[in-house]
């Protein structure tokens, strides 16, 4: 019995801190019923509590303690009486302020200032992605056209009409400006290409890049070599920033509950980096499963995968969820199947 004792006596304590902090930091509305039972264990001692008594306190842990979750007796022992060490990092200098308030603020800043870069370069990423999506559809369209014009400006050639001149100037006038507008898209791709050559692995479509007079194969190289960057971009890139940017928005969400009862939680940061690796995994192995069976003409419209990434990175235990649902019921059904035979 004096080991259960011992762990009555230590839980009745947090229990009285737990409530000391819901009422003086966290301004937490408490029953007075709730008050009256961990006071009174408090002050009481246990060897002469009831069974009704012990029953009640353990209700009242359970209570306070989801009160304040996600602060806990031990944050709130480290608050009030933090351990004596030297802090030799500077960047962890910066971030401890005079108080926990200031200490907690400023953590929170530097979530806040990651958060924003990220969701830059993401919106950066996705423009991009988007405009040379455009660009190449437009290419495609030109093609479409450039021949339709051809195929017109030979049979009035062929024709030799006595009318057919000024058709003739207009056909030919398309079928430069056509050019033209292929010409200056090449150029802007090209542009783009030197930007993201780390994902080109063609050593003809360097080639093109490299060049400033461009040949009609060096279109054609850098137009092959824009699709596959375009590619790579939307299966890799685009879902790993969402899946980051999802996890970083829960991060937020978490460190608003911190700044609010102005307490830091001990071992978040590394907890953060987990969430942050699981989601930015999560948006790659999204990218990879679901933009396979889109076609190049709807890629640049479609938007399913990068909002699935985003909703797995913000909540990367709901992905587990269904993904240890589906394993479940592809075991029951190979355990039924067996049964069966």
């Amino acid at each position: 019995m004096k080991p259960n004792n011992e762990i009555l006596e230590t839980c009745v304590k947090k229990a009285y801190l737990l409530l000391e902090y819901a009422i003086e930091d966290a301004n937490i509305r408490i029953e007075k019923k709730l008050t009256e039972v961990i006071v009174k264990a408090y002050k009481r001692s246990i060897d002469k509590w009831t069974s009704e008594e012990e029953v009640e306190f353990w209700h009242a842990y359970q209570v306070i303690g989801l009160l304040v979750k996600p602060i806990t007796a031990e944050i709130v022992a480290n608050a009030k009486n933090p351990p004596e060490e030297t802090i030799k990092n500077k960047f962890i200098l910066f971030l401890k302020g005079k108080n926990r308030e200031a200490t907690v603020n400023r953590i929170a800043l530097l979530h806040i200032s990651f958060a924003i870069l990220v969701f830059a370069f993401t919106i950066f990423m996705h423009g991009n992605w988007y405009v040379v999506g455009m660009i190449l559809n437009e290419q495609k369209e030109n093609s479409v056209k450039l021949t339709e014009k051809e195929e017109q400006l030979s049979l009035l050639q062929e024709s030799q009409c006595e009318n057919c001149n000024l058709r003739l100037e207009k056909v030919r006038s398309d079928i430069s400006q056509i050019k033209q507008s292929q010409l200056d898209n090449t150029y802007f791709l090209r542009d783009w290409l030197r930007i993201i050559s780390i994902v080109m692995i063609n050593e003809n479509a360097k080639k093109s890049v490299a060049k400033s007079e461009l040949t009609q194969n060096d279109i054609y190289n850098i137009q092959k070599a824009s699709h596959y960057g375009l590619l790579n971009t939307f299966m890799h890139f685009l879902p790993m920033f969402y899946g980051l940017l999802g996890s970083l928005v829960f991060i937020l969400r978490e460190m608003l509950g911190m700044t609010r009862v102005q307490l830091y939680i001990s071992g978040t940061g590394f907890r953060h980096i987990l969430r942050i690796s699981m989601g930015t995994l999560a948006g790659v192995m999204i990218g990879l499963f679901l933009t396979g069976s889109l076609s190049s003409e709807s890629m640049h419209t479609s938007l399913s995968p990068l909002t699935l990434a985003f909703l797995a990175g913000y909540n990367i235990d709901l992905l587990f969820e269904v993904m240890d649902r589906a394993i479940n019921a592809f075991k029951n059904r190979k355990t039924n199947l067996e049964k069966e035979s």
